[in-house]
């Protein structure tokens, strides 16, 4: 088995803001580029202490280092189940060596209710 055999379909969601007319903004989402990721959420005992005294980045989002639009703070919906996620660190702070040819990238990520408004 390869880590592509655990891969999804996921998409990038884009925020865009517009004036309102009374010196406001308004918020809207759209869904942004399709990205292909392997997650999984840590289930081990010591995530589930630290989800009990609040932690939750129990996420670990692997993906090849050509998908470019995965930064910290990206919003991302899952297409199966319609599940959104918020990356919640950097991917250049978990990449794979240069010397090795898996040129993969790891994030973080909690898994959220719904997009921000």
């Amino acid at each position: 088995m390869a880590i592509a055999d655990f891969k999804k379909a996921f998409h990038i969601m884009t925020r865009t803001q517009t004036a309102d007319g009374e010196g406001g903004r308004t918020s809207a989402w759209t869904v942004g580029a399709a990205v292909s990721i392997a997650a999984y959420n840590n289930q081990s005992l010591e995530a589930l202490k630290a989800a009990k005294l609040g932690v939750t980045s129990l996420w670990t989002m692997i993906f090849d280092n050509t998908e470019t639009g995965i930064a910290y703070n990206t919003y991302l919906k899952r297409d199966s189940d319609s599940a959104y996620f918020r990356v919640t660190s950097e991917p250049a702070d978990y990449e794979t060596p240069t010397v090795t040819s898996l040129d993969q990238r790891k994030v973080t990520a909690e898994r959220i209710g719904g997009l921000p408004t």
